[in-house]
């Protein structure tokens, strides 16, 4: 992916992405790029950007806020919003990059939809997963824009805004829709599986984790195992011995001080939690990849 530098005040910012690198010609109003990554560093773009989930999942961010997407889930980025992508595991996107053009004409009738469209806003989610029908809708309809940008036949940008407004319809329409209790409960889950990820070498207690759920300690824990399958305190310590690992393997701290790091400070209690999870002790596991 070409990165073109924006100059600001001065500087050159090498995270704001221009139309250059992605359209193919100055009369389309539309590219679309399908991409599979890690994690992503924050950044913006001159265009809006509608992402569709197609794997996988990752927390995003954008502006001060994020969500937890998933495969299925899709949201639109106004232009000029910076966002990121963290706490990857597999994600797939199919990225429809949308020219201002666009949106000064049709951009008002679109907002007009029953929780209409707001181009100009925050990072508009979708208020749940693309069940699928819709979901193959959709695709088709990716298909046939991609074709158009590809062949840029005779017409293709009016067949390109005309197939786009089609989607964009589609999504708005099944966005428009209430929410599923369950969608929104993954979604008070994701926030909390954040805040453990980013925060898993402080202590984490089972109340202010509820709270940041919105949640009675008593209804998160149900959900959190419903959701993950474990125990908050189960999950919490996989992770912490999952991050110890990357220690072991690419730093020289001692095994006390990545269990410090990771929020296990008892030696003999980092030991043995380590032992449990992976089969042999701190210093074992490094000699084994250091050999």
């Amino acid at each position: 992916m070409t990165i073109q530098p924006k100059s600001v005040r001065g500087r050159v910012r090498s995270d704001y992405l221009s139309e250059a690198a992605f359209f193919r010609d100055a009369d389309s109003p539309v590219a679309l790029v399908r991409v599979r990554h890690g994690a992503m560093r924050r950044h913006a773009h001159a265009f809006a950007e509608l992402a569709l989930v197609t794997g996988g999942e990752a927390w995003h961010t954008a502006g001060g806020g994020g969500r937890w997407v998933q495969a299925g889930d899709y949201f639109l980025i106004p232009a000029g919003r910076y966002h990121a992508y963290e706490r990857t595991d597999g994600i797939e996107l199919i990225n429809i990059l949308i020219r201002d053009c666009f949106f000064r004409r049709h951009g008002a009738a679109l907002g007009k939809m029953k929780n209409g469209w707001r181009f100009g806003g925050p990072a508009a989610y979708s208020a749940r997963p693309l069940e699928s029908d819709a979901w193959s809708e959709a695709l088709v309809l990716v298909g046939r824009i991609e074709e158009q940008i590809r062949r840029l036949s005779d017409g293709f940008a009016v067949m390109q805004e005309a197939l786009l407004l089609e989607l964009l319809i589609l999504l708005g329409r099944w966005r428009a829709g209430r929410p599923a209790r369950t969608d929104r409960l993954r979604d008070r889950i994701g926030r909390v599986l954040h805040e453990m990820d980013t925060h898993y070498a402080k202590p984490l207690a089972i109340p202010d984790l509820a709270r940041r759920a919105g949640m009675s300690p008593r209804s998160f824990l149900r959900h959190f195992r419903g959701a993950v399958g474990l125990t908050p305190g189960s999950y919490l310590q996989r992770l912490r011995v999952s991050r110890a690992c990357g220690l072991l393997r690419s730093t020289d701290q001692t095994a006390a001080e990545v269990g410090a790091a990771c929020g296990l400070a008892d030696p003999a209690y980092f030991g043995r939690i380590f032992r449990r999870a992976t089969g042999v002790a701190p210093g074992a596991y490094r000699r084994r990849f250091r050999e």
